[in-house]
């Protein structure tokens, strides 16, 4: 359920807007050739000046389409500690979409970006009227295909040369979850 903003995962993680106070925990998780390597756009280094384009960027997205597109995890002690969003390639009215998401090195392996995946996903599905989500991951990263296969998602097929990135075409696994009926 969502108020106000906020998107409650677990008794220790949340989803909220992201904010310009934001940006020195952007730079400090993003910074990471780690979560570069695993994402399309995010860059390395990260610096105080990508933060601030995100940041901006966000703020106008969810102007533009009346919520929030890019939304922030946090821990209970109010920090980013990730971020998970959607793209909207069709549209806040088409029938699917993608995610995409991160998540700060010192969180990885426990469990916390399927948790945040599912009810991402379950928002998604309550506040738009896609009839699937989507999201493609890179052929080298297993562990976040395993945390979209724990969120209820299903692998789809295998995307061979899909992206560029670093002038390098590299393979996706792409994963789907269609909406309950």
């Amino acid at each position: 359920m969502i108020t106000e903003g906020i998107i409650p995962v677990n008794e220790d993680i949340y989803l909220s807007v992201v904010e310009s106070r934001d940006k020195d925990r952007f730079v400090l998780y993003l910074n990471d050739q780690g979560i570069s390597r695993n994402t399309l756009t995010i860059p390395f280094p990260y610096t105080e000046r990508d933060a601030q384009f995100f940041i901006e960027l966000t703020k106008e997205k969810e102007k533009l389409f009346g919520k929030p597109v890019n939304w922030a995890i946090r821990n209970k002690q109010d920090e980013l500690i990730g971020g998970v969003g959607h793209f909207l390639h069709n549209g806040a009215t088409g029938d699917r979409d993608e995610i995409g998401y991160w998540l700060g090195r010192p969180y990885w392996n426990k469990g916390i970006m399927t948790e945040v995946i599912r009810k991402f996903t379950d928002y998604l599905f309550d506040a738009y009227p896609f009839l699937r989500l989507e999201a493609n991951i890179f052929a080298y990263n297993p562990a976040s295909g395993r945390a979209l296969e724990k969120a209820g998602y299903e692998r789809q097929g295998y995307l061979v040369k899909h992206y560029l990135k670093n002038n390098e075409y590299l393979d996706a696994i792409s994963y789907v979850k269609v909406r309950p009926q």
